[in-house]
């Protein structure tokens, strides 16, 4: 397409060793990035219908105007799996990570109010005015979902995005975003009311 996703590795004295693009006939961008062993894990956001998922992974399908997408290369820049995320609606992925339970956590926005949340999901339905935040959990071997949530305000003006994941070797996870509603904090939080 007219802009494609690219991921390039470099030496630890700064010689590139590979280049690659990814993408379809859409708007393909990537905008994370993560290291599991050496073995590079990407995630973003595309509108192509054809040029990202993989075999047996999670999804097959473009579900709507813009999915999230994660893919994972071999050391040598093949890629070796992909999956896209999401509903009907805008879905953009921004960050990820991965564990050593052979799991990775991509994080992001969603305006789709449908397909997001796994069966017990912390918030499984969507409470955003435009967008909520999300997280998706996959199995790194070969992408299929574990689990995913929403993750936003329930005000009035509720818009969230969540920019940044990290987890720990025994699978918890914390994330870092923009929030422009209430109803986030817990009761016991330092701060838990919004500012505004």
């Amino acid at each position: 397409g007219d802009v494609d996703a690219f991921v390039a590795h470099f030496t630890s004295g700064g010689v590139r060793t590979w280049s690659t693009y990814l993408g379809g006939s859409g708007h393909d961008i990537a905008t994370g990035i993560a290291f599991t062993g050496s073995y590079p894990l990407i995630c973003g956001h595309t509108t192509s219908t054809s040029g990202i998922a993989t075999g047996a992974s999670y999804d097959l399908t473009h579900n709507g105007m813009e999915d999230a997408f994660v893919a994972r290369y071999t050391s040598a820049g093949i890629k070796a799996l992909g999956t896209y995320f999401g509903g009907s609606g805008n879905d953009r992925a921004y960050g990820t990570t991965f564990n050593m339970l052979n799991r990775c956590v991509i994080v992001g926005s969603t305006g789709s109010t449908s397909g997001i949340a796994s069966p017990g999901a912390a918030q499984p339905t969507f409470g955003g005015q435009s967008t909520d935040g999300f997280l998706a959990c996959f199995d790194l071997m070969n992408l299929n979902r574990v689990w995913s949530t929403y993750c936003g305000g329930s005000t009035a003006s509720a818009n969230e995005k969540l920019v940044g994941v990290a987890t720990t070797n025994g699978g918890s996870v914390a994330v870092v975003g923009a929030s422009f509603s209430g109803g986030l904090g817990t009761a016991d939080a330092w701060q838990p009311n919004n500012g505004n």
